[in-house]
């Protein structure tokens, strides 16, 4: 996640991933992210769309 630095880029936080049958709820900036996996993120509507 944090080459990606997605709340800088798109102003929303990333709350948990859905890996799977997995919630990952304590994330770290080493947390990798696949692309079958769901996020669930928090923001502002215009910066969720944007994302």
């Amino acid at each position: 996640m944090q080459e990606l630095d997605i709340r800088a880029t798109y102003s929303i936080s990333v709350m948990a991933i859905v890996s799977g049958h997995d919630v990952i709820v304590s994330l770290s900036p080493a947390q990798i992210i696949h692309k079958e996996d769901l996020l669930v993120v928090m923001g502002e509507g215009e910066s969720l769309a944007r994302f």
